[in-house]
């Protein structure tokens, strides 16, 4: 398993829908709509201290400080998978730590 893009979570996105902005009869239960998820997608500071995140509340793409407690979504073999659990960030190697 490894963490999404930010292309990888963007398609996953209606944007007609709000809170969360996920197609109407989504399979994902339990999208905490109010926070960040984390992608692999640094930033584009040098060195990159900042990674592309996605607010599935409101619709939100921002670069995200790597040291932030986030949300991850994984993918694995094509198929989502959801890991409801904060992780401290990734260092400057892009490892999550």
């Amino acid at each position: 398993m490894e963490t999404s893009t930010i292309e990888e979570l963007l398609s996953l996105v209606d944007p007609s829908q709000l809170n969360p902005t996920l197609p109407v009869g989504h399979p994902f239960h339990q999208c905490e709509a109010r926070y960040f998820y984390w992608s692999s997608t640094l930033g584009m500071s040098s060195p990159p201290t900042y990674a592309w995140g996605y607010n599935f509340g409101n619709a939100d793409t921002s670069n995200c400080l790597k040291s932030a407690k986030l949300y991850v979504w994984l993918v694995r073999g094509g198929f989502w998978a959801r890991l409801s659990v904060l992780i401290s960030g990734v260092d400057n190697t892009g490892v999550w730590v």
